[in-house]
């Protein structure tokens, strides 16, 4: 599955870990650079960084820069999951009307 992926900072570590970052530009704080590009990253050294399913940041005071990416992978995540009829409803319209969390089986 290629579900959505974020990690701030020190997060890169668990993406690491579970061998979601080889091949792929990540940000994270600079004392993690070496720990992501050890497991096959490469590290990017700007506040907010998309590789496919993956958004990464380099520390909470990076926030308006990958949150707002977040959010959107979130939402186009939600859209492919719902069923045909509500897939052009926003995100917040969906989970008002039908009370479901925003991350589900992630």
């Amino acid at each position: 599955m290629n579900a959505p992926i974020a990690s701030v900072c020190h997060g890169v570590e668990i993406p690491a870990r579970a061998d979601c970052v080889r091949g792929r530009r990540m940000a994270t704080v600079a004392k993690c650079r070496f720990d992501l590009e050890v497991c096959g990253g490469t590290f990017v050294n700007e506040p907010c960084v998309i590789d496919g399913n993956l958004v990464s940041g380099r520390t909470f005071h990076d926030n308006g820069h990958y949150v707002g990416a977040w959010i959107q992978i979130l939402e186009e995540a939600r859209r492919c999951h719902r069923p045909a009829e509500l897939r052009q409803l926003p995100v917040r319209d969906y989970v008002r009307t039908h009370g479901e969390s925003l991350i589900e089986d992630a």
